[in-house]
């Protein structure tokens, strides 16, 4: 069963349905991608002792979107907005394209923290915190040992 996440932004109650695995990974991938070499939401979760303490506001959405939209063409953050949104109802109702277009108008910060909270409620988790502290411990360590590498010739 697909699990499904309500939060409660302004007045509109949202729920987010999690991204079948196939476009999760998608995401994920592209998230990375757009966030490299900058902070990241999940670097910014790491300085936390649990899921719990973390808050929307100490993600940096700012910062985020900042280093997002750095990196990708305004056509390819709409179209990355728009296939995460898809995976929210509004009052019983899927979000598309069309009714994103109209509901957003004017209200940008609403529609930037619901995509914090689809990636929240999608990517951080126990198990994700375990697998991206992992893998940055790992390139730490190749990063350390390629300085000394490059000392020691």
């Amino acid at each position: 069963m697909i699990k499904t996440t309500s939060v409660k932004i302004n007045d509109n109650e949202y729920v987010i349905t999690a991204f079948d695995a196939i476009k999760g990974n998608m995401i994920l991938f592209k998230l990375i991608k757009y966030l490299r070499g900058g902070v990241s939401l999940f670097d910014n979760i790491f300085k936390f002792d649990s899921i719990v303490d973390v808050e929307l506001a100490e993600l940096s959405i700012g910062t985020a979107i900042d280093k997002i939209l750095a990196n990708i063409e305004p056509e390819e953050i709409n179209d990355f907005f728009i296939m995460m949104l898809q995976n929210v109802s509004l009052k019983n109702k899927q979000l598309t394209a069309e009714t994103i277009k109209y509901h957003f108008s004017g209200n940008y910060f609403e529609m930037y923290k619901l995509v914090i909270e689809i990636i929240k409620a999608n990517y951080i988790n126990e198990g994700t915190l375990s697998f991206f502290e992992q893998t940055r411990q790992k390139m730490a360590s190749a990063g350390q040992k390629n300085t000394k590498d490059t000392q020691d010739n």
